[in-house]
């Protein structure tokens, strides 16, 4: 699969150079011509940069915080360190996990991964 790709991109390659090579330099059009020309190209690479980025990390981001505010006494929680343990408190900016019988570790909110 991977000789195809190569030998599909080595082909795209050779094709665009000589499109590119048979096209004719505009090297007299102004600024703000060529300006104009490369603005879709921008537009088009903004446009996959923040579908492929910024949309996804803002829906996680989202969905974390959801999960913060829906905490409660009791809960099962993963921290992104692999502690497992049962929520004892909640601070404004804290949480209190019982990870064992009368043995409470404080986290700060963020670090809590995901409900089990």
């Amino acid at each position: 699969m991977t000789k195809y790709l190569t030998l599909l991109s080595i082909f795209l390659l050779i094709s665009t150079t000589e499109l590119l090579a048979q096209q004719p330099v505009a090297t007299d059009l102004p600024l703000t011509v060529k300006l104009m020309q490369m603005a879709p190209m921008f537009v088009i690479v903004f446009m996959i940069f923040y579908f492929l980025v910024v949309k996804p990390q803002n829906q996680k981001l989202k969905t974390h915080q959801q999960l913060l505010s829906d905490l409660k006494s009791g809960d099962r929680v993963i921290t992104t360190g692999g502690i497992l343990g049962k929520v004892a408190s909640i601070d404004e900016e804290s949480i209190s996990l019982e990870v064992a019988p009368n043995v409470k570790i404080k986290f700060d909110k963020e670090f809590i991964t995901k409900k089990v």
